[in-house]
């Protein structure tokens, strides 16, 4: 469960992401797993689900999972 109060804390609390990597719609703590399959749907964009945020799947040259 996501404690934030300011936008910093809520960053943070993502795993110190870049904030363009927040979705703002869905209202953030309201997403769901089918808001996702929507905007992959219809933006061709990968979208991961926090705590009912979303957040934009970051692909980058050298990026590999641990």
């Amino acid at each position: 469960m996501l404690t934030a109060v300011t936008v910093s804390d809520l960053l943070h609390q993502l795993g110190d992401i870049p904030p363009e990597r927040v979705r703002l719609q869905p209202t953030p703590g309201t997403a769901t797993e089918t808001d996702v399959i929507a905007v992959h749907d219809r933006e061709a964009r990968l979208c991961e689900l926090v705590a009912s945020i979303f957040r934009s799947v970051c692909a980058w040259s050298g990026w590999s999972t641990p």
